[in-house]
């Protein structure tokens, strides 16, 4: 199986899944998750993997104060690779995400 920087795709559904247990688990209402902190989750390399993006995603529920997990809220190394750009201006939206991974598809 590829590495999650070989599949930056897959950050979007996996954040998406974390997300709703987590602000369960942490009793926090559903926040978004802003466009700035989607694109250095898309932006950050995962070395880490799957593990350390759910650890990333889980410390941005427990640190947003606001309706938002802003890119603050991220870990330190995923706010650092926020100053890299996204390869050929790719950004969240390509990614179909435009506020909020937690929120579900309206049919």
């Amino acid at each position: 199986m590829p590495s999650l920087r070989e599949r930056k795709e897959d950050i979007p559904i996996l954040v998406r899944g974390f997300l709703r247990p987590l602000l369960q688990a942490n009793d926090k209402p559903l926040l978004e998750l802003a466009p700035d902190a989607m694109d250095a989750l898309l932006i950050y390399n995962w070395p880490g993997n799957v593990r350390e993006l759910r650890t990333a995603i889980e410390h941005g529920v427990v640190m947003a104060t606001g309706p938002k997990i802003t890119l603050r809220d991220l870990p330190m190394a995923v706010r650092q690779a926020a100053t890299a750009k996204l390869p050929g201006g790719v950004s969240a939206q390509a990614f179909g995400e435009k506020t909020s991974p937690a929120r579900p598809a309206r049919d």
